[in-house]
């Protein structure tokens, strides 16, 4: 007798969960329904994460969780792919300490970072783009400087 193959749900499934959809509304309703990103009200509305935490989409924390508009997804998704694999690149060609010293000046393009966002609604999403790729550039420079 075979035994019954387990139904792991997928990722579509799971966002139609009652778990992720409070969650949802709570990230929604605290960004006042508005993009972070660009402001928009007008456009269809997404949660992002920006950090998946291990398990189910809802058990990631509010503070990795924000609104944005489809159009500010799509962009963040690249971004953030994109400084995820140069961060990778960087862990994996230095030592300890030195990233330890780069983690203050990672915290530092965090907290910039909204300034940086303020400007989307302004600048096409290319100029965005290397306006935030030039940040983090000139941050890790300053902090592998030996």
């Amino acid at each position: 007798m075979s035994k019954p193959k387990c139904h792991k749900s997928s990722y579509a499934e799971k966002l139609k969960d009652p778990r992720w959809q409070r969650k949802r509304l709570e990230i929604l309703n605290r960004d006042e329904w508005k993009c972070r990103d660009c402001g928009t009200e007008t456009e269809q509305l997404q949660v992002h994460h920006c950090f998946y935490e291990k398990g189910d989409p809802w058990d990631t924390g509010s503070e990795l969780l924000l609104t944005v508009c489809e159009p500010c997804h799509k962009t963040r998704q690249i971004i953030e792919g994109d400084f995820k694999r140069q961060f990778a690149e960087l862990l994996s060609e230095n030592s300890p300490q030195t990233i330890n010293q780069a983690t203050c000046f990672i915290h530092t393009a965090f907290d910039q970072g909204a300034e940086i966002a303020k400007h989307l609604n302004k600048d096409s999403e290319i100029a965005w783009n290397e306006r935030a790729k030039g940040h983090f550039d000139a941050l890790f420079e300053e902090a592998f400087r030996e």
